[in-house]
C-alpha cells in the first residue's frame, strides 16, 4: 500500500506534534506520557513503512550500540534471571526507541529550538511546583529531581553560551528570557531537597567552565565580565538556599548517623557481592535476583555495627532490592561484558562525537546536560528504575546527535 505526498506530509506533521506533546507530558503526567509514547512509536513505525527512503539515519553507531546491549541483555537474562528479568531488562533498555522516533520527525534546528523551549518550560513548571509546594505532576520527588536538575544545567549553559557569543563574536544573540528557567530550576533543585541534584549541578557547570578555559582565549575584560556574572549567579544561589537544605548539603559525605548514605554503602556492597558471584553475565535484572545480595550486606552491616536497623529495613521489610547506582546496577545485573559496552557508549562513543564535530550552543548544552545525568547516576538508579529520567536523557541524546549533523547558530 502506497500513500501520496500529502498524506506523508500529514504523517510528518502529526509525528512532529506528537514529539512536542510527548516531551511536555514527560514532565507532568505519567499516564498521559505513556499513551502519547505509544502513539509516537506507532507513527514512527508508519514512517519506517511508508517514508523509509526519506529517513536519514542519524547517530546510527550510537543506536547500534543500544541495540547490541538490548539483545545481549535479553539473552543473558534468559539464562541467569530467576523470574521476570527478561521483561524488566527490556523495559529498562528499550527507551532509545524514543530517540530514534524523535530524530525521524525533528530534523532541523528550527524544530530543535521548539524542543529546547518545551524542555525549559517543563522543568520550570516542575521547579515552580517544588518552590510553592503544589502538585503539578503525579511523579514522586525522586523522579522529578533529575528532571529539574537537567533543566537547570541546560538553562545555565545556554545562558553562558549566549553571553559567550556576544563576547567572542560581538554578535547580539542574548535572550534575556533564559533567565526565567535558569532562576526557577536552580532554586527548584534546592526546594526539591536533592543534595545529589545540587552537587551534580555544581559539578556539571564546573566541567563546562573547565572546557571553556581550555578552549577559548578571551581578553581580560571578557573574562572579568564572565567571572562577575558567574559570581552573581553563585551568590544568588547561596542567598536563596533554605537553611534546612544548607545543613543537609553538609551531610553529603557523612557515612555515620546518616541513613541515606549508610544504606547506599550497604547496597553497593550488595552489588559487589552479586557481581563477584556472576561477573560475566550478572545475576539478572529482576528484584528476586539482586535483593538477596543486599540482604546479605545488610545483615553484615547490622552485626558489625551492633545495630539492627539495616537488617530491619533490608531483610524484614524487604526494601531496596537494587543498588541505587546505575553503574553498580550494570555490574551486578548485567556483568562485566554489558557494563563495558555501556561505558564505551557513554564515555567513548558520545564524547568522541562531541569532540570531532562542530560545536554550537545546542551541541554543548545538550552534551553537558547528558553528562549531568551520568554523574547523577553514581548515587541514583536513574537508568534502571526512574525511567522518566532516562527517557529525558534519550531526548537530549537525540538533540545532541541532530545538532552535530545539522547547521546550528
Amino acid at each position: 500500500m502506497m500513500i501520496n505526498e500529502k498524506q506523508l506530509k500529514f504523517l510528518n506533521l502529526l509525528g512532529e506534534g506528537c514529539v512536542y506533546l510527548f516531551i511536555i507530558s514527560l514532565f507532568l503526567n505519567r499516564e498521559t506520557n505513556l499513551k502519547v509514547g505509544y502513539i509516537l512509536q506507532g507513527l514512527f513505525f508508519l514512517k519506517l513503512i511508508f517514508d523509509r527512503k526519506n529517513i536519514k539515519i542519524k547517530g546510527k553507531e550510537v543506536y547500534r550500540s543500544f541495540g547490541i546491549i538490548l539483545v545481549l541483555g535479553i539473552l543473558m537474562n534468559l539464562f541467569v534471571s530467576k523470574k521476570n528479568g527478561v521483561s524488566i531488562f527490556f523495559n529498562q533498555n528499550i527507551h532509545f526507541i524514543f530517540g530514534m522516533a524523535f530524530l525521524s520527525f525533528i530534523d532541523d534546528m528550527k524544530k530543535l529550538k521548539k524542543v529546547l523551549g518545551i524542555i525549559l518550560l517543563g522543568s520550570s513548571l516542575l521547579a515552580i511546583s517544588e518552590i510553592i509546594n503544589i502538585e503539578l505532576t503525579d511523579y514522586s520527588k525522586a523522579r522529578t529531581r533529575p528532571l529539574i536538575m537537567m533543566g537547570a544545567v541546560l538553562s545555565t549553559i545556554l545562558f553562558f553560551e549566549n553571553l559567550k557569543t556576544w563576547l567572542i563574536q560581538k554578535k547580539i544573540n542574548y535572550n534575556i528570557l533564559i533567565m526565567v528557567p535558569l532562576i526557577l530550576t536552580t532554586i527548584g533543585i534546592m526546594y526539591s531537597d536533592s543534595r545529589m541534584g545540587f552537587l551534580v549541578y555544581i559539578i556539571s557547570i564546573g566541567l563546562y567552565g573547565v572546557y571553556n578555559l581550555t578552549l577559548y582565549k578571551l581578553n581580560i575584560k571578557s573574562w572579568s565580565l564572565l567571572l562577575l556574572v558567574f559570581s552573581i549567579l553563585a551568590g544568588g544561589i547561596i542567598l536563596s538556599m533554605p537553611k534546612e537544605f544548607e545543613s543537609k548539603i553538609k551531610t553529603s559525605f557523612q557515612t555515620k548517623n546518616n541513613f541515606s548514605n549508610e544504606a547506599r554503602l550497604v547496597m553497593w556492597q550488595g552489588g559487589l557481592y552479586a557481581f563477584l558471584d556472576k561477573p560475566i553475565t550478572g545475576v539478572g535484572s529482576a528484584k528476586i535476583d539482586t535483593q538477596p545480595y543486599n540482604m546479605k550486606s545488610a545483615k553484615e552491616y547490622s552485626t558489625e555495627n551492633k545495630n539492627g536497623y539495616m537488617q530491619e529495613v533490608f531483610v524484614n521489610q524487604k526494601q531496596f532490592s537494587e543498588h541505587h547506582s546505575i553503574y553498580v546496577n550494570f555490574l551486578s545485573q548485567n556483568g562485566i561484558v554489558l557494563t563495558l559496552l555501556y561505558l564505551y557508549l557513554f564515555f567513548i562513543q558520545i564524547p568522541k562525537r562531541f569532540f570531532l564535530n562542530r560545536k554550537d550552543k545546542t551541541t554543548i548544552s545538550s552534551y553537558f546536560t547528558m553528562a549531568s545525568f551520568l554523574i547523577y547516576g553514581v548515587t541514583w538508579s536513574v537508568w534502571t528504575v526512574y525511567s522518566v529520567a532516562q527517557i529525558l536523557f534519550q531526548i537530549f541524546l537525540a538533540i545532541f546527535i541532530l545538532s552535530t549533523e545539522e547547521r546550528g547558530e
